[in-house]
């Protein structure tokens, strides 16, 4: 009985799933039509295209709607298939010759193919001895700005885009300006294909964001087009290249601005934005931990139109009985905005509780017009003493190294990851030499029947090899005091490099190696409690 619920229950999950992914396949099919133009002459022939993202017959288009108004040529029809990245795709083009037989034909009307269909293309018609301007039909230029109201050192964001349905050659794209006002791209550009009245166009799409200076607060400003010029090829009466481009320039909309006055009873930075949000991440929720144990804090603070130069430093005053090492802020661009992600290790050097401070960011509300605050809550944690740290023997804790916050953005890594390679090399030649002196030194051990001095602490050395940083810091609490107190330098030096960015890590690393394998001899080692017993 429970086997036999459990194979309908199977099978209606399995024919479920089947239901739905037809369905979200029948979703996706779609069919776009477009003309290879949309002004056209009484008789004169053109093309239109008909495409299906599936595998479709030629029979399955239905042209009688064209019957009324078009002279039809035969019907082409071609299929292809593709599969990138495991993502098969089907494709159907069916392209149409068409004559216009009089002025009174208005539009090409919708099509159907295999249950879809297309949508209406509008036609402007003319009489046969008049002229078309192919050119202003085949260069379109179009711009938008995201906000005509700006407070000194907001941003908004200028899209201009260039339409072209020909071959287009000698480009050039002016950025738009005006006074008072800071232009800069953004980005990189864009380049795709998108149906446009009918017609396909490929698309070129640039963006700039423009920042109002602060001495045009209380004024207007105009910020004038940016300009689009090229040559685009010319044809004889035949419909053969000349060789020859005809020069084409486009420009769009120039805009007016308003700059309003940063307003007389804000507190703080000044820093306008219609959208900021600020959030943060800890390693642990745990409210106790041990002194020494190293704690992740990650801060993100998101915000729209503005660029990672006009962000503000995050600098934290944090209490002098916690070590910090601040890594390099990360930039990255998110939905729109701009998002800086700023990790902080967070290291306590005494026992008892400690408060994590928190942090606010005023800003502007600049769609509302009002002043706000972001903030992060502090938090508070108990720190338990370490019996095996060096505090336990006298020994002076790790000193804090200072905050540093270095604007980085992601970009291409250049000729970094070749010197990375030189000098990981370099470690794994060293650490090979240092593992052949080791045994060497197992080996004069084994044959000396005199009493030795021990050999540096084994788990210390392995934390050094794996490059962990928490690795190594956890070993070092836990090595004997007179290790610690030989290695404690360098040890703050191959921190520094990790956390702060100071010094090189490799050569750091080597360094905190080779003192640990220098580690001396204790003075005075206490005697065994077996050479105190004397048999009667």
């Amino acid at each position: 009985m429970v086997k036999h619920i459990f194979k309908q229950t199977l099978l209606l999950i399995i024919t479920l799933v089947i239901s739905l992914h037809a369905l979200a396949e029948e979703e996706a099919r779609e069919a776009v039509a477009y003309a290879s133009s949309t002004s056209i002459k009484v008789n004169e022939t053109f093309f239109v295209t008909v495409v299906v993202n599936d595998r479709v017959r030629k029979n399955d288009l239905d042209i009688t709607p064209l019957a009324n108004g078009f002279v039809v040529g035969s019907v082409n029809a071609q299929s292809s298939y593709s599969n990138i990245n495991g993502v098969s795709n089907n494709e159907t083009r069916f392209t149409i010759p068409l004559m216009v037989q009089n002025k009174s034909v208005t539009e090409i009307p919708a099509l159907k193919v295999d249950g879809l269909q297309t949508q209406a293309i509008p036609l402007d018609v003319i009489a046969d001895n008049e002229s078309v301007d192919r050119l202003a039909q085949d260069v379109l230029f179009d711009s938008s700005l995201s906000t005509n109201s700006l407070y000194p050192q907001q941003s908004a964001t200028y899209t201009m885009q260039v339409m072209v349905a020909t071959q287009v050659s000698d480009i050039t794209i002016e950025a738009p300006y005006g006074e008072g006002l800071i232009v800069e791209q953004l980005g990189e550009d864009r380049q795709y294909r998108a149906v446009i009245g009918g017609r396909q166009f490929v698309v070129l799409e640039r963006k700039y964001t423009i920042t109002a200076e602060s001495e045009q607060q209380g004024s207007q400003t105009t910020l004038y087009s940016g300009r689009f010029k090229g040559a685009v090829a010319s044809n004889d009466r035949r419909g053969f290249p000349t060789g020859l481009g005809i020069p084409v320039a486009r420009t769009g909309d120039n805009y007016p601005i308003d700059v309003r006055a940063i307003p007389s009873d804000y507190q703080g930075l000044w820093l306008p934005t219609p959208s900021l949000t600020l959030s943060e991440q800890w390693s642990t929720t745990e409210q106790e931990v041990t002194v020494g144990d190293a704690i992740t804090r990650e801060i993100t603070l998101a915000i729209t139109d503005r660029d990672a130069s006009q962000f503000p430093t995050i600098d934290i005053a944090y209490p002098a009985s916690v070590s910090v090492y601040d890594e390099r802020p990360v930039f990255d661009e998110q939905d729109g905005k701009t998002v800086m992600t700023l990790k902080q290790v967070l290291i306590p050097r005494q026992a008892g509780d400690i408060t994590l401070p928190g942090m606010k960011v005023n800003w502007w509300d600049s769609e509302n017009h009002t002043q706000r605050t972001a903030t992060l809550p502090a938090k508070t944690i108990h720190a338990a003493a370490n019996a095996n740290s060096a505090q336990s023997n006298g020994t002076e804790p790790l000193p804090a190294l200072p905050m540093q916050t270095e604007v980085v953005e992601v970009k291409d890594a250049g000729y970094w990851p070749l010197l990375t390679s030189l000098f990981a090399l370099l470690w794994v030649l060293t650490l090979g030499m240092w593992w052949k002196s080791v045994r060497l030194q197992r080996a004069v051990v084994g044959n000396n029947t005199n009493h030795t001095a021990p050999r540096p602490d084994n788990s210390l050395a392995t934390a050094i090899a794996s490059d962990d940083p928490i690795k190594v810091q956890k070993a070092w609490r836990n090595s004997p005091a007179h290790i610690q107190a030989h290695t404690k330098s360098a040890l703050d030096s191959y921190l520094a490099s990790v956390y702060g960015n100071k010094g090189n890590r490799q050569q750091a690393l080597s360094a905190l190696l080779a003192t640990n394998n220098s580690v001396p001899t204790p003075n005075n080692p206490a005697p065994s409690a077996l050479a105190s017993i004397t048999p009667e």
